[in-house]
């Protein structure tokens, strides 16, 4: 939803907030920059046969069969009848090396390798999973990635211990956080 004033200030704004509390509200600016990065996807053609069917904002939530966590997890885009997924980002670069150098920091790998435990546990069926990012700054390019089976073999594992490293702080109350010990 748009805001059309000028500031996020005084009544005019208090009462639109209230309006559309369960929504995310732009100013213009942002709302021209969202229609130009979609007008550029809509542009490449893989990004547009991933998205030529599927469901967006799936939400899906699942039993961790390993742990007995309950997960939860919302994909921008999914695919059940072509088994697929996408991931939609935004970044400075979409060049392969710099982005990928973000992606891993950002752990973008996880991100993917969790929506797929979960696909894959709620409708029994393997998943692919795709990044398409646009960059967020004009012209805005584009470009659609795929982890290959190695890495995403690597993200699940990492995701397990992650979800097993929840467990075991739940089970014993204790959250020791990043850095128990000393760092030196």
């Amino acid at each position: 939803v748009m805001f059309g004033g000028d500031r996020r200030a005084g009544k005019a704004w208090d009462e639109f907030r209230a309006k559309y509390a369960d929504r995310e509200i732009l100013k213009l600016d942002e709302y021209q920059l969202a229609l130009q990065m979609r007008a550029a996807v809509e542009r490449h053609p893989r990004a547009v046969g991933l998205l030529s069917a599927g469901v967006a904002e799936q939400a899906i939530q699942w039993t961790d069969a390993k742990t007995g966590l309950r997960c939860k997890g919302r994909v921008d885009w999914t695919d059940v009848n072509r088994r697929l997924f996408v991931d939609v980002k935004t970044a400075v670069e979409i060049e392969s090396a710099k982005f990928a150098s973000a992606a891993a920091r950002l752990g973008y790998h996880g991100q993917l390798a969790m929506y797929r435990r979960g696909l894959e546990a709620t409708h029994g069926r393997t998943f692919d999973g795709y990044l398409i990012v646009v960059e967020n700054k004009a012209p805005h390019d584009v470009a659609v990635y795929r982890y290959d089976e190695d890495v995403m073999y690597a993200a699940d594992c990492e995701v397990g211990e992650l979800l097993e490293r929840v467990a075991q702080c739940r089970a014993s109350g204790e959250w020791p956080g990043q850095y128990p010990g000393d760092t030196s």
